[in-house]
């Protein structure tokens, strides 16, 4: 007898060796557990759609109708069930039990409006799921975001190391540092509310960014690009905004020019996007369970990955030509679009750069570059022209806004001096004479799965949501 009956699966790897031939005819299987998803119950028999959450595809089994009153929601452990090929079925195999089932987990029965419930007994939709935290995750949506989120992190991670050649590493959390210079930060607070530590000259805080430290990686290092929480305390709490987010930053001496820091953006967005093409087995068969009702069809998703891949719909515009444009169509908009009198003080808003991608590039991607100097961050290096601008992009996605901030850094320590903050004088310091002049981007994680993913609220890519108005309960 095979030895494969010691063996406790789970169901993505149960498929698996079957598909392999590992798991052959007859064999025993140790262990399986999961939820039920979906009863058909008939006179003698009872079909079981069971899941757990490796995989969007069902475990199909068969009892007595007789043996247990089992509800949708309640977990199974299946202890030494036979393996039997059924080649010619939609499923290739079945298990038969050897024995009985030999325990099941949850005997409480599942409320009749449980959100895994079948798909015509029950309407759900994304914000109904958003507030069931303990819940959500058995909509097989949500858990294929999980799922989706896992293998994209994967692929972003091969792209930057085996194409790319960059190097992770993982720059500190806690920090004196604010680095965009706006004071939303998350400070440290000891239990008698002090700030913590005790011995600290300066208050500690959450980062906003890796990217300082990241510089000072990429000096010895090269290319190097880090993927981490950040946190900010700022009050919009819209579809857009988390206070706790990850974001991927990269920071690179090799791609030295705004023109060359651009190329790599877009290459990392083909790339990463290209290989998630190549790999859609975690959208094939989402339709088999209960779906919310305002998400996009798998079509569209598969569409909108190939429109990011064709390089026709890439662009790239100086920003006072955006504004330009802005105020050539300025009737269009809510909110009143800067102009060449008031362009160092006003920037555009999330509104314009939706409509710069979608009418003035029709839904293209866009790098919007050379913003004025006063409307950017303090690293960020000037630009040789008479308009004060400095060298960086936005790039923005349809229907999205912004998705990606990136810039070269400024190497004149003279430009630089005069805007140090004071916890930064270390900062200035690394500009000596063995400075290698360095640029990068930081991408959020929760607007690339938005966008990929046609979500309309981030909070639905992250599986436990930090925001503004958030009531923080687990």
């Amino acid at each position: 007898m095979s030895l494969i009956w010691k063996r406790n699966y789970i169901i993505k790897q149960l498929y698996n060796d079957i598909h392999s031939n590992i798991l052959k005819d007859g064999d025993k299987i140790s262990n399986i557990n999961g939820y039920i998803t979906n009863i058909k119950r008939f006179k003698k028999l009872t079909f079981i759609d069971l899941m757990d959450g490796t995989t969007s595809t069902p475990l199909k089994i068969v009892i007595k109708s007789n043996d247990y009153n089992l509800n949708i929601g309640q977990s199974l452990s299946l202890n030494n069930w036979i393996c039997k090929k059924t080649p010619n079925r939609k499923q290739s195999f079945e298990l038969i039990r050897d024995e009985h089932i030999s325990s099941i987990l949850n005997i409480n029965n599942t409320q009749k409006n449980s959100i895994i419930q079948q798909p015509n007994e029950l309407d759900i939709n994304l914000s109904t799921l958003r507030n069931l935290p303990l819940q959500k995750f058995k909509n097989n949506y949500m858990a294929n975001l999980l799922r989706f989120r896992s293998a994209m992190e994967l692929t972003i991670f091969n792209v930057l190391q085996n194409d790319l050649n960059f190097i992770k590493v993982d720059p500190p959390i806690i920090t004196t540092n604010d680095t965009e210079g706006n004071n939303e930060t998350f400070k440290l607070i000891s239990s008698n509310n002090k700030i913590f530590p005790l011995n600290q000259p300066n208050s500690l805080n959450l980062t906003v960014s890796t990217q300082l430290h990241l510089e000072i990686l990429a000096q010895s290092l090269s290319n190097v690009y880090s993927y981490s929480p950040c946190f900010r305390a700022e009050r919009s709490d819209t579809g857009r905004h988390l206070t706790e987010f990850y974001m991927l930053e990269l920071e690179t001496t090799e791609f030295n020019t705004l023109p060359k820091l651009i190329a790599l953006t877009h290459k990392f967005i083909i790339n990463t996007v290209g290989r998630l093409l190549q790999n859609q087995n975690f959208l094939l068969d989402w339709n088999q369970h209960p779906l919310p009702i305002d998400i996009m069809s798998i079509d569209n998703i598969v569409e909108r990955w190939n429109n990011i891949i064709n390089l026709k719909n890439w662009h790239e515009i100086e920003y006072i030509d955006v504004i330009k444009q802005l105020n050539l169509h300025k009737d269009k908009f809510k909110s009143i679009p800067p102009n060449l009198q008031n362009l160092n003080k006003i920037n555009i808003t999330t509104e314009h750069e939706k409509w710069v991608s979608s009418n003035l590039f029709n839904n293209g991607f866009v790098f919007i570059k050379n913003y004025p100097r006063t409307l950017k961050p303090f690293y960020m290096k000037l630009n040789n022209d008479n308009l004060n601008t400095v060298q960086c992009f936005d790039l923005i996605f349809p229907e999205l806004g912004e998705i990606i901030g990136g810039s070269m850094r400024e190497d004149n320590y003279s430009n630089l001096n005069s805007l140090l903050p004071q916890d930064l004088i270390w900062y200035g310091k690394l500009r000596d004479s063995t400075y290698r002049t360095s640029g990068g981007f930081g991408l959020g994680i929760e607007r690339f799965i938005a966008y990929l993913m046609g979500v309309k609220n981030i909070k639905d890519t992250i599986p436990f949501y930090r925001s503004a108005k958030s009531k923080i309960t687990l």
